[in-house]
């Protein structure tokens, strides 16, 4: 009776550890493309209008803060107007009724509209720029282990 041949892995627990983090890094570095393109193909999409603040409305926070949210007012291709009540608050008002803003809309979803200023598009980045960050940490993270592996020359 013969006994079954074990092979014994030549990968050191460094090895392993440097593979988990190229793995890591490639989901995280997918992310960060995916999102990235995402971004991107809204920005194509979005289109541009003028608008005006209709309204502002207060949300309290659960610690006593007051929070002002402006309402824009648009009209859409169709000549319909739409409504929309931005999630962006601020204390002080960062709007005043009446003013005009310039709008950013998803057509397929106007619901979703923002005002167009240099604070706007950059919360759009912040899901790709950080799985971009952490993917090439774990990168380098796994361009360490395998050199204290003693696979770099």
């Amino acid at each position: 009776m013969t006994r079954p041949t074990v092979r014994k892995s030549n990968l050191s627990p460094e090895k392993l550890i440097a593979l988990l983090f190229v793995c890591i890094a490639l989901l995280m570095l997918t992310v960060a493309v995916v999102a990235g393109g995402q971004v991107v193909g809204l920005y194509l999409r979005e289109v541009r209008t003028t608008g005006a603040v209709t309204a502002l409305t207060t949300r309290v926070t659960a610690n006593g803060d007051v929070f002002y949210h402006p309402v824009i007012t648009f009209r859409l291709p169709d000549g319909a107007r739409h409504s929309v009540e931005l999630a962006e608050g601020s204390d002080p008002p960062a709007y005043a009724v009446d003013q005009s803003v310039p709008v950013v809309y998803d057509p397929e979803r106007p619901d979703h509209a923002r005002i167009a200023s240099s604070f706007s598009l950059p919360p759009l980045w912040i899901l790709p720029a950080i799985t971009g960050f952490l993917g090439i940490a774990f990168l380098l993270a796994a361009s360490l282990a395998w050199w204290i592996g003693g696979q770099f020359p």
